[in-house]
């Protein structure tokens, strides 16, 4: 473990490295960076102006039904503009959810990094390239937290920090500012969801669920170093197989795991019958791959697949044979 705190360490310095020290400093001092949150409400008001942007968020407290103002401070419309952001990307009514950083004073207040317009299925990237070092950095401690002994094989999942470590040291060569939304989304979803397993009763349940996030952090990683930092829309094809040998006319499905995530929670099909079957998955990761026969209804059990490396991926599903 001590080799895992030291990489932490490592992963905060180069934080500290990569961001102007005014914008640091200005950034610490009025977030705890120690956490990302995740809230979801309802859009009230809109402040579309400079020197920055925010929105306004009704949110209902699951327990008490007691209902709350959040305010959530981004940057200007400038740089919003050029994430994909427009006057009406967000509106009054819209549901959202909102994975960011809460206020250190303790008040209901915030500076996001992704925004998922639950009305439109959007996601939003919101935060600068501050909370982009700081949700990979979040990632890293998560996987240094000491509960993670109790898990089998502990030492494997300790490894994920030096995977987080090498995104890190890619990306700020590369510039943060080039990382795709889908990606960035999908690195506050990993983090959302390694916090929940630590709040997790169940150490059980807690550690399937680092497990499979570990295995995701690996493919991105090795996606990383042979294709370089970020890398969305992957090209896969699907050839099916029975005990046999190939066999063309299934369908073929995907999605990301785990299961239970906001990313993606329904099976996606790919484009033709497999000969191979071919589509895109939308980014490095850990994915489940299933197979249905149109004719017969039969299914292939589902297969863990880490979707990395390779273009166009390639895969052997194997199917039950023809009956």
């Amino acid at each position: 473990m001590k080799t895992i705190a030291r990489a932490c360490m490592l992963m905060v310095a180069l934080c500290l490295d990569s961001v102007p020290m005014a914008a640091h400093h200005a950034f610490f001092s009025a977030y705890d960076t120690e956490n990302i949150i995740t809230i979801t409400g309802t859009v009230t008001r809109v402040e579309w102006q400079n020197p920055h942007t925010h929105f306004y968020l009704d949110v209902t407290d699951p327990h008490t039904a007691s209902v709350s103002n959040w305010s959530w401070e981004m940057g200007p419309p400038i740089q919003l503009v050029r994430k994909g952001w427009t006057k009406s990307s967000i509106k009054i009514g819209d549901l959202v959810t909102v994975d960011g950083f809460r206020a250190k004073n303790g008040d209901t207040s915030g500076s996001p990094g992704m925004v998922t317009v639950k009305t439109s299925g959007e996601r939003l990237p919101a935060g600068t390239f501050i909370t982009r070092t700081f949700v990979v950095d979040y990632l890293a401690k998560q996987f240094g937290s000491a509960q993670l002994e109790e898990c089998k094989g502990g030492a494997p999942l300790g490894a994920t920090v030096g995977d987080l470590q090498f995104l890190h040291e890619r990306f700020s060569q590369d510039g943060w500012e080039d990382v795709n939304e889908e990606y960035e989304a999908n690195l506050y979803l990993l983090s959302g969801m390694t916090a929940a397993a630590l709040n997790e009763s169940d150490r059980n349940v807690a550690c399937v669920t680092f497990a499979a996030v570990s295995r995701d952090i690996k493919a991105k990683r090795d996606d990383c170093a042979l294709n370089g930092k970020g890398r969305t829309n992957l090209s896969v094809q699907i050839q099916t197989a029975s005990s046999h040998g190939p066999v063309s006319n299934w369908e073929v499905y995907y999605r990301w795991l785990p299961d239970g995530d906001r990313f993606s929670t329904v099976w996606r099909r790919l484009e033709g019958l497999s000969a191979p079957a071919k589509g895109i998955v939308p980014v490095p990761g850990e994915y489940e791959l299933k197979a249905s026969n149109p004719l017969t209804g039969v299914m292939s059990a589902p297969v863990r697949v880490s979707i990395a490396g390779s273009t166009p991926f390639t895969w052997p599903l194997i199917v039950p044979d023809r009956r």
